[in-house]
């Protein structure tokens, strides 16, 4: 019965064989895991990305549809936006430029059919450089 007991009392802990092979499985399973994480990342940072283009591109396109398409000439407008992509008034505090070029009126094919007017919108990150180039056309709205 002694022996019994002092056997139990060597037994409470794990071997290091044991823990060693328990960190190799647990390292096993958790690396493929962090590196997807990077992938992760970059994923959701590309789609920030694209969303805030397309919020400052929503933003542009509001402008130009509200203005008479008479005053719609070929000058060049720059509107500015924060990094959240909100608008403001300030060049020095914009860490986005939006460039709106105003082509010539595009004739339509038929008589009753009204004109319209190409835009070509430039969103130049001021920080990285980046430059996105986007294109639409702005029809004749009546007024």
């Amino acid at each position: 019965m002694k022996a019994t007991r002092y056997h139990r009392l060597n037994r409470r802990a794990f071997s290091l064989v044991e823990v060693v092979l328990a960190l190799g499985i647990l390292a096993f399973c958790v690396l493929p895991v962090l590196g997807l994480l990077s992938v992760a990342l970059t994923a959701t940072r590309s789609t920030m990305d694209i969303n805030l283009k397309t919020r400052m591109l929503q933003t542009a396109r509001t402008y130009f549809l509200d203005r008479p398409f008479s005053s719609l000439t070929g000058d060049t407008v720059n509107i500015f936006f924060d990094a959240e992509g909100a608008e403001v008034g300030d060049s020095q505090i914009a860490r986005y430029r939006l460039e709106a070029h105003v082509s010539k009126d595009v004739a339509l094919p038929g008589a009753n059919l009204r004109s319209l007017k190409r835009l070509v919108l430039s969103i130049n990150n001021k920080e990285t450089g980046e430059t996105f180039i986007n294109h639409f056309h702005v029809p004749d709205n009546g007024f």
